[in-house]
C-alpha cells in the first residue's frame, strides 16, 4: 500500500510559537489571576462602588460630631463594616456608627448617624470596604467632613 508522505505547512511567520506559549502561560500557567486583577482595578476606577457621597447634616455635640448624609451605591456590592475616619495626617478617630439592613442592590441610601468621638473640628474623610462578586474587597475613599458652623446640639451656632 502506498500512503502519500505527509504534508507539512511552511509557518508563515517564524514567531506564531510565540504566541501559542504566551496564551499557555496566561491561561493554563496561573498568570491569569495578574490579568483579572488589572481588569478589577480598571473597572473599580471607571465604576466605582460609591459615588456622590454628602454630608447632609452635621451636629457638634461637644468635641464630637454626628453626621448623617446620602450616597450613591452604583454596584452590587455588600459593605464590610466599619468604615474608617481619619484625619489629614492619617490619624484614626473613633466611628460609632448606626449600620443598616445588609443590601447590596445599587440605590441611593442614606447613612450616619455617625458619632466621630473628639472629631468636631477635624477634616475627616472616610474610607469604606466592599466587597462585591468576584469576592476582592475594594476600598473605597467615599469623602469627607470639612468643618464648619455647624449647629451644635442646643441648636447655637459654633
Amino acid at each position: 500500500m502506498n500512503l502519500p508522505a505527509p504534508v507539512r505547512s511552511p509557518v508563515a511567520h517564524p514567531w506564531t510559537w510565540l504566541v501559542g506559549v504566551l496564551v499557555g502561560f496566561f491561561v493554563i500557567g496561573g498568570a491569569w489571576p495578574l490579568w483579572s486583577d488589572a481588569l478589577l482595578d480598571w473597572r473599580d476606577q471607571k465604576f466605582p462602588v460609591i459615588t456622590d457621597w454628602a454630608v447632609t447634616q452635621a451636629v457638634v455635640e461637644g468635641d464630637d460630631v454626628v453626621l448623617q448624609g446620602t450616597m450613591r451605591k452604583r454596584r452590587e456590592c455588600l459593605l464590610v463594616p466599619p468604615v474608617i475616619a481619619r484625619d489629614l495626617g492619617g490619624v484614626p478617630y473613633r466611628l460609632l456608627a448606626e449600620w443598616r439592613a445588609k443590601d447590596s442592590s445599587p440605590k441611593t441610601i442614606p447613612w450616619g448617624p455617625w458619632r466621630i468621638v473628639a472629631g468636631a473640628q477635624r477634616e475627616i474623610a472616610f474610607t469604606m470596604v466592599y466587597v462585591c462578586s468576584g469576592g476582592r474587597p475594594n476600598i473605597v475613599q467615599v469623602g469627607s467632613y470639612i468643618p464648619q458652623a455647624a449647629p451644635s446640639a442646643s441648636g447655637a451656632k459654633t
